[in-house]
């Protein structure tokens, strides 16, 4: 949820520019209305497994969506690599490394909240 501020602003300005027009005059505004948004809900990360186990030579991308009420700022993860691939669709790819590695994954929103998951990622050598 979000909390809505209103108010009013006096602006004076004495150089305007619109379309790269530069205006030299003076320019007062009074009562400008505007509204902020204060941000105050985490994004939300949805369909990452709590473990997988992957075999060496077949390593394959987690796919997993990410939403919030305003804009995704970043994705993380660490370990391995995150890339965007559409909507609110995200990868997870592995490292090629052998093991067991608990992975954290983070979402942060624009205005700088975020939420964090754990998978549990096995790479298994070839058999």
């Amino acid at each position: 949820a979000y909390n809505m501020v209103t108010g009013t602003i006096a602006v004076s300005m004495n150089r305007m520019a619109i379309d790269g027009v530069t205006y030299d005059n003076d320019y007062e505004y009074t009562n400008l209305t505007f509204k902020l948004f204060d941000d105050t809900e985490n994004p939300n990360i949805a369909g990452l497994p709590g473990s997988v186990t992957q075999n060496i030579i077949a390593i394959t991308g987690i796919d997993f969506t990410v939403t919030d009420n305003r804009n995704i700022a970043s994705v993380t993860a660490s370990w391995g690599s995150i890339s965007y691939v559409g909507g609110s669709t995200y990868r997870l790819t592995p490292l090629v490394q052998i093991g067991t590695r608990n992975v954290s994954v983070t979402a942060t929103d624009a205005a700088g909240n975020s939420t964090s998951t754990t998978i549990s990622i096995t790479i298994a050598p070839f058999k």
